[in-house]
């Protein structure tokens, strides 16, 4: 019986160990299983993440990059205007993923603060002319770099108040009689540059005084009233009373002065509207008033926000056959060759046709190297030479380095620039936006600048 009993124990215990057995082995599959599926699971969570990196950008039917996106339940995209089109196509509910990676794309894409480009202030200021009332553009701008801080060293800044300091004290020049532009600057020095440099009482009442007595000169009647009222009204510009210069000016509406006057008082609609016909002094030749009054012209479109209009009268300006020679003789205070370039590329580039893009590099290059070299300096070659590469590299459509050069080249330049300084971010956004539409491989070319501007 005890035999017995322990054999039953001894087959018990065996079939024991072999259910154990099975048992383990059913585990095993079913953790094998598992790890399978969650695998799998983590295999389509990358794929779906891949999907999402591999997102279109651009409309299968129209190739226009998306502005509002759809999808159908089967995962197609579409923009909706070809959506409303093609009825028969799907279903279709709008396509947040999409939007969502634009979104982020575009936010990638703003411009990282950079340091700005190496700037010779002596060399700048060289450039236009600094007599009398001629010498105003000049001051204005030079103090536009100082009170926004685009001078790039303390040394620079403090050089740029000390040349306003010496063309506002008073001397010689009759014109100099503006003691409150005097005075701020003196207050911008804050006597870094020692006494020299401070404008004291009895300096500021002499200018006041000597302000008083010779516009009692100018303001007398004169037979000749053209003559009166040129002759006060360039006095009055000279001394900073641009709102009564503009008012005495007003009378000879032919003159370059006038409508430099206009142009400073944001009188943008008469001067977009004036014909200059003629002019009593400043001008030699026909030539050189055409050129002037198409270079105010241009700024007061460009000022206006009409910036196509602004491009073409650059481009006029640049164009002119008898104007081209001129360029190496004489300069003005409100453009020189290299203003004209750059107020060209990129107005240029954010509104003209490629055609027109191309006719613009082409007047470019029509002033020959021997006339350029009577006007440009090594450094000075380099940054025209800037303006042709970036048509250039727009009309090849090589627009990621279109863009890159744009904002790591010529941005800090710009917006050194009085008259241009206001509309760089607007012109920006609108070249940007013009290369990403016209880019045919959207997706690719827009990931390749964004980490162009964001490195």
């Amino acid at each position: 019986m005890s035999n017995s009993g322990e054999a039953k124990t001894h087959e018990e215990l065996e079939s024991q160990a072999s259910e154990e057995e099975s048992q383990s082995q059913q585990r095993e599959v079913a953790e094998s299983s598992n790890k399978g599926k969650l695998d799998e699971d983590s295999e389509e969570e990358v794929a779906r993440a891949e999907d999402d990196d591999a997102l279109p950008l651009a409309c299968p039917f129209c190739e226009l990059p998306f502005l509002d996106p759809v999808v159908t339940t089967c995962d197609h995209y579409f923009c909706n205007l070809c959506a409303r089109k093609n009825p028969t196509l799907g279903v279709f509910k709008p396509s947040v993923e999409i939007k969502n990676k634009i979104a982020k794309m575009r936010e990638n894409m703003k411009p990282q603060e950079n340091k700005a480009a190496m700037f010779d202030f002596e060399e700048y200021t060289s450039q236009y002319i600094r007599n009398y009332h001629q010498g105003g553009p000049l001051l204005l701008r030079v103090l536009h770099m100082v009170t926004h801080k685009l001078l790039d060293e303390e040394e620079d800044n403090l050089q740029a108040l000390q040349f306003l300091f010496d063309r506002l004290k008073p001397g010689k020049d009759i014109y100099r009689t503006n003691p409150e532009f005097l005075q701020l600057v003196s207050n911008l020095i804050g006597g870094r540059k020692g006494e020299k440099y401070i404008a004291s009482q009895k300096m500021l009442q002499d200018m006041r005084e000597q302000y008083t007595e010779i516009l009692a000169i100018a303001s007398r009647e004169e037979e000749d009233m053209e003559r009166h009222a040129h002759v006060l009204g360039s006095f009055l510009y000279a001394s900073g009373h641009v709102r009564e210069a503009y008012e005495a000016l007003s009378k000879v509406q032919s003159t370059i002065l006038f409508m430099v006057v206009a142009l400073e008082a944001r009188e943008l609609e008469v001067l977009c509207s004036l014909n200059a016909v003629q002019t009593l002094r400043g001008v030699s030749c026909y030539e050189e008033m055409t050129k002037k009054e198409d270079c105010i012209r241009a700024l007061a479109h460009l000022s206006r926000g009409d910036y196509y209009i602004s491009a073409c009268k650059f481009q006029e300006v640049m164009n002119m056959k008898h104007i081209r020679k001129l360029w190496t003789y004489w300069s003005f205070e409100l453009s020189t060759l290299d203003d004209i370039y750059m107020y060209c590329t990129w107005t240029a580039i954010a509104t003209m046709s490629r055609r027109e893009i191309q006719e613009v590099a082409d007047d470019m290059d029509k002033i020959t190297f021997k006339e350029r070299k009577k006007i440009e300096s090594k450094e000075k070659k380099r940054v025209n030479y800037s303006y042709r590469y970036m048509l250039s590299q727009y009309n090849a459509r090589n627009y990621s380095e279109c863009i890159r050069f744009l904002h790591q080249q010529l941005q800090a330049k710009a917006r050194r620039d009085i008259y241009l300084s206001d509309h760089v971010d607007r012109l920006f956004h609108l070249i940007k936006e013009r290369c990403m539409r016209e880019s045919k491989k959207f997706c690719s070319d827009f990931e390749k600048l964004s980490a162009i501007i964001n490195n």
